[in-house]
């Protein structure tokens, strides 16, 4: 994969058995997240206000990285309240 050597890959553990999944690529300044459930799935959830859910949110820098993993928090706790 030429241009995409991924230097910096971790798991935030999060609530409820959650995770998200940071990538930042070699030489960036921003990071991709994605949001796992417990089950080792990607799920759809929203980074910020007004944007529609995504799978994988690029290009965050960090300040939006900040915002991603509160919304992330979020995402679950509603799934917990609602059933889901």
């Amino acid at each position: 994969m030429s241009g995409y050597d991924i230097t910096n890959r971790l798991r935030l553990k999060l609530t409820r058995d959650y995770e998200l999944s940071l990538i930042q690529p070699k030489g960036a300044t921003t990071i991709e997240v994605a949001l796992i459930n417990p089950e080792g799935d990607i799920e759809e959830f929203s980074s910020a206000l007004f944007e529609e859910p995504d799978q994988v949110h690029q290009n965050l820098s960090a300040q939006e990285l900040i915002t991603a993993i509160s919304r992330a928090e979020t995402h679950i706790r509603r799934n917990a309240y609602y059933g889901n």
